[in-house]
């Protein structure tokens, strides 16, 4: 399984491929915050190896290019309420999840649960397949609601550092209105190592670390910093890298 990564953050947009090196090379598309166009090129213009998309909430570094993806005919995943209020849900395409109910598409199994966000219905997602295992999605939230057991990969969110944060905010370069909202919505760093520091990891081999604030982290320093923690394999998510996701390292 490789993970193509198109963009994590709020300003690249979030958008990541999950592409199957059997399985008739079955392709899963995570979020849908870039351009068409970057779908299109990473697709190679041809979408038959397409399964579905799923996406997390209704913003638009995640949801942009949703109503292109129903419109090339491929079926869009997401909260009820979600596909309501951006007015999808007239596209006998859009689907609707169910906070953890188990649902197929293609070879992979999702598993969507409920997170911490500003929006009608935030959720993450536990993603099985059988080439990598089960791969953790977990952004645009606060905080975890769950712990989990028998995860191989996981893309968790480390938005923002309280130190850098707090110091803009001293400095009058954030306001505070702004601060409060990152805080409530987006994990930061130190939540993101405490939820590490909880969660059973013997079984994780890969840690990639997604949406990053272009203004309130330090990528360096965050990728190091939960590498010293786990002694696992930690990388920042960003736009054009590919990784390997196989259940086996080679």
């Amino acid at each position: 399984m490789e993970l193509h990564i198109l963009g994590s953050g709020s300003k690249q947009g979030n958008c990541y491929l999950f592409k199957s090196e059997t399985q008739d090379r079955e392709i899963l598309i995570l979020e849908a915050g870039v351009e068409f166009t970057k779908i299109q090129k990473a697709l190679n213009f041809d979408y038959s190896k397409v399964v579905g998309a799923i996406v997390t909430h209704e913003h638009g570094d995640h949801f942009k290019s949703v109503p292109n993806l129903l419109n090339a005919g491929i079926d869009v995943y997401t909260g009820g309420l979600t596909h309501k209020k951006m007015g999808t849900d007239v596209f006998w395409r859009a689907k609707n999840l169910t906070e953890n109910r188990t649902i197929e598409i293609g070879s992979f199994s999702i598993v969507p649960f409920a997170v911490k966000h500003d929006v009608v219905q935030p959720l993450g997602f536990k993603i099985t397949h059988c080439e990598m295992g089960t791969a953790l999605f977990l952004t645009d939230t606060c905080y975890s609601p769950y712990l989990f057991n028998g995860i191989n990969h996981m893309l968790i969110e480390a938005n923002w550092s309280e130190q850098i944060i707090m110091q803009k905010m001293k400095a009058g370069i954030k306001k505070k209105f702004l601060v409060d909202r990152i805080v409530q919505n987006h994990m930061s760093l130190g939540t993101c190592k405490e939820f590490l520091i909880q969660s059973d990891l013997s079984e994780v081999r890969n840690i990639i670390l997604v949406h990053l604030s272009d203004d309130n982290s330090n990528a360096i320093q965050f990728q190091q910093e939960v590498a010293d923690l786990t002694q696992i394999n930690t990388f920042i998510a960003d736009k054009n890298l590919i990784l390997n996701l196989n259940k086996t390292p080679f």
